[in-house]
């Protein structure tokens, strides 16, 4: 499933309407596969899980073995009666994912970084040359005009035929 779903959850009724979402969860009956992604709601929503109930706004997302969605309570997860351990090592591995795809992005950011100061520095290189390349020219007008009389163009200023 798209993991940009789950990070655009800002309200327990985005967290109800997402797919294959149950709102029971009944830990000794089904294990943890994963913990998604935390979210912070304005308001709180009961954890999911049958023993437990307690309302929270700052909880995770997970992903069950047989494949369905719930929201659980941040820290009640790892209660020894409910996903214990589990929860803190998929949790823990959530958030080094995280911190993974922020290196990563930072990694690619770097590199685009490092392309457009290569080619700035392209730039500026050809632009020294236009430059020096446009002093000549000017140069050499300005030669080949010496002693041509200027004939005045349609403004009255002077131009050179």
């Amino acid at each position: 499933m798209d993991e940009l779903i789950f990070r655009k959850v800002k309200t327990a009724a985005d967290i109800r309407n997402l797919p294959r979402w149950v709102g029971r969860v009944d830990p000794q009956t089904v294990k943890l596969k994963r913990v998604i992604w935390p979210y912070h709601l304005p308001h709180e929503m009961p954890c999911s899980l049958t023993n437990c109930g307690t309302p929270h706004k700052d909880g995770v997302l997970i992903e069950l073995e047989d494949g369905r969605i719930s929201n659980i309570g941040h820290i009640c997860g790892a209660d020894a009666n409910k996903f214990g351990d589990d929860f803190v090592r998929a949790k823990t591995a959530m958030s080094e994912e995280k911190v993974r795809a922020m290196i990563l992005l930072a990694l690619e950011d770097r590199q685009t970084l490092n392309s457009i100061r290569s080619r700035a520095a392209e730039v500026r290189k050809q632009r020294w040359t236009l430059g020096k390349s446009s002093a000549e020219v000017r140069s050499r007008v300005s030669d080949g005009l010496r002693g041509v009389e200027p004939s005045p163009g349609r403004s009255g200023r002077p131009h050179y035929l």
